[in-house]
């Protein structure tokens, strides 16, 4: 127990719907801001770097494995709540989708997976952090949705604030937890 879990948001990608999201890879834009903030030295002292089996959670995390010199270890409990379905055309079609998505945590939304589910996962993947290792500094990389809906969890916000944080949540932004308490909130 008693871990300190740095939470990640992957860097800006490029949006291509001809492949996959799981696919997609961060944009050059995105390359830069997280050069700079592992530059920063904010997580300098994380021991083991994880990141979602998403290409974009895994360039991102490579940066700060890289960096450090740690192995750069995958778990699909972060990956995003999968989309299935293929790419919504549209930024305001997407938002209405993912909105759905958490104000109805317990149905089905098109081919999405519940968010009810999502939540089950990344919680299971804490826990499994927690029971493994003790007293670490932990890097997980993972996505904006689902770590919309564990911080949320977390602060036991009400389902309709839940799209709110998640709009406000920044690529590259990053919370601290430790003991289920969240230390520094990853909307800053």
């Amino acid at each position: 127990m008693n871990n300190s879990i740095y939470f990640l948001r992957h860097a800006k990608t490029i949006v291509d719907q001809n492949i996959p999201i799981d696919k997609w890879i961060i944009s050059e834009k995105g390359k830069e801001k997280t050069r700079e903030i592992v530059n920063s030295g904010c997580f300098d002292d994380i021991e083991i770097v994880i990141a979602s089996e998403e290409m974009k959670a895994i360039q991102t995390a490579n940066f700060v494995s890289e960096r450090l010199g740690k192995k750069l270890i995958t778990s699909s409990d972060f990956n995003e709540l999968r989309r299935f379905g293929g790419y919504i055309e549209g930024q305001q079609e997407y938002e209405k989708q993912v909105k759905m998505i958490f104000e109805k945590g317990h149905s089905k939304i098109k081919e999405w997976e519940i968010a009810k589910s999502a939540l089950t996962r990344i919680k299971a993947g804490v826990e499994q952090l927690d029971k493994k290792y003790s007293n670490k500094k932990i890097l997980v990389v993972s996505h904006g949705i689902i770590l919309s809906l564990f911080f949320g969890y977390l602060l036991g916000i009400s389902k309709k604030e839940y799209f709110q944080r998640w709009k406000r949540m920044k690529f590259c932004g990053w919370g601290v937890i430790r003991n289920k308490k969240i230390i520094k909130d990853i909307i800053s």
